[in-house]
């Protein structure tokens, strides 16, 4: 399962396992923020998956903008995009749909 994670550099899709639906293990972030002035420099959540038969696609919602620490919710404009993996543990190439 893909969730939101508030951390202390921000918002990013992680990833839980479960054998069973009732225990799960958190796996951490899937996503790493952007770079600065990227279009997901400061949230990188949101992260929605899928296998196309090759590789594994997530969307997700990227911003540069977000609240004041320590809260750092993203803020508008929230932007569609697009990272691939090998494995739907790690989206570490993400690209801009």
């Amino acid at each position: 399962m893909h969730y939101d994670g508030a951390g202390q550099k921000g918002w990013l899709a992680c990833l839980a396992t479960s054998r069973d639906l009732l225990r799960w293990t958190s796996k951490g972030p899937v996503l790493d923020l952007g770079k600065p002035g990227e279009d997901d420099s400061a949230s990188a959540s949101y992260g929605v998956t899928f296998f196309d038969g090759s590789q594994w696609q997530m969307f997700y919602l990227g911003t540069p903008h977000v609240a004041p620490a320590p809260d750092l919710v993203p803020a508008f404009p929230y932007l569609t995009m697009k990272a691939c993996a090998a494995s739907p543990k790690g989206h570490g190439e993400n690209r801009k749909a």
